[in-house]
């Protein structure tokens, strides 16, 4: 798969599609192509209509979208080593980073923790443990957001955040 990085310019260019797909056939692989004009609009839309709401971006819906963020965007979420690491490679601030997902090891935690992400989300205690654990080896607070489950596989107890809102206010 390619994405093509010059897909912005043909958008600056006001180049036609049709003039676009001209040039497919320079392409030796799948490609997509991106209007990041509507990504853009979409974006001042919410904003608008959520004004006092920070809007975070899911590198899952789509890391190619990574390299032209809207500055409405105040954080992207990740959710394992590899999509840090692509953060990393677009030079995403670790400030604007939310560390969340189900499957963190303590490496994991240290390496965002490292790369200057403060805030995480936590699915279970062992992820609050981990979240405590790194950065207190780093010498660093981390904000920790607990994620209350719906009732299915995913976050905790209300026992279990009450828990852990009980230790920490202590």
């Amino acid at each position: 798969m390619q994405l093509l990085p010059w897909s912005k310019d043909l958008l600056e260019n006001n180049m036609k599609l049709r003039d676009f797909f001209q040039h497919t056939e320079q392409i030796s692989t799948p490609a997509f192509y991106f209007d990041t004009d509507v990504f853009h609009n979409r974006v001042e839309f919410v904003k608008m209509e959520l004004p006092k709401i920070p809007l975070t971006f899911s590198i899952k819906a789509n890391p190619f979208l990574l390299n032209c963020l809207p500055d409405e965007i105040r954080h992207v979420e990740v959710c394992s080593p590899g999509e840090l690491k692509i953060c990393k490679a677009y030079n995403i601030p670790g400030s604007r980073i939310i560390y969340s997902g189900v499957n963190k090891e303590i490496e994991d935690v240290t390496e965002a923790i490292e790369y200057g992400v403060d805030i995480a989300t936590a699915e279970s205690m062992l992820h609050v443990e981990l979240e405590q654990k790194a950065a207190q080896k780093a010498d660093t607070k981390q904000r920790v957001i607990l994620r209350l489950t719906s009732g299915n596989q995913f976050g905790m107890s209300e026992e279990d955040v009450l828990s852990i809102l009980a230790d920490h206010t202590k």
